[in-house]
């Protein structure tokens, strides 16, 4: 099943993710790949990181998509917001089974007339064809990270990806 990337945009649009509280999460390794306030420079946290560890907490969050992801080895998902001024970021980091679960979430996932990206990740690929926000998606190792930013300029396009590369960074660290 492929699902698109302009559809997932669309969550974030129309306000369908918000915040959760509850489901916080220990240090886990999914914890260490989402960075703290201004680990990014200038980027801070708005609210606490959701961690979904399973299927219960993935569907209060993401809903309709999470079979998709589940489907395809989800086992931890961290969802995380962000503000620098007038930008908004959001940071999605799926924990997979294995690295082979990650490629085939990556390849799964339909993205129109993307730009690849050969310095994030072991495959990554930048969005500039949406409507109002910026889209990067990538694997590395055993995770599928997306990140998201609204005020679509080139400064919001080099701020997505500082962010993408920093976040690919610690992963590395893993």
């Amino acid at each position: 099943m492929k699902l698109t990337s302009y559809a997932l945009s669309m969550f974030f649009t129309l306000g369908f993710f918000t915040s959760f509280s509850s489901a916080l999460a220990e240090e886990t390794v999914l914890l260490k790949c989402i960075p703290k306030d201004d680990e990014v420079a200038g980027w801070v946290r708005q609210g606490k990181p959701y961690i979904a560890t399973d299927e219960e907490t993935l569907f209060a969050f993401i809903n309709g998509a999470a079979p998709f992801y589940i489907e395809h080895g989800a086992m931890e998902v961290g969802f995380q917001d962000y503000a620098q001024k007038d930008f908004h970021l959001t940071l999605e980091v799926y924990r997979m089974k294995d690295e082979e679960s990650a490629i085939q979430l990556y390849d799964d996932i339909y993205a129109e007339n993307p730009k690849l990206l050969k310095d994030i990740g072991t495959a990554g690929r930048f969005i500039g064809s949406l409507i109002g926000l910026y889209l990067i998606e990538y694997r590395q190792q055993s995770f599928f990270v997306r990140l998201t930013i609204s005020k679509k300029s080139e400064a919001s396009k080099e701020k997505i990806l500082t962010f993408a590369r920093i976040v690919s960074e610690k992963i590395a660290k893993l």
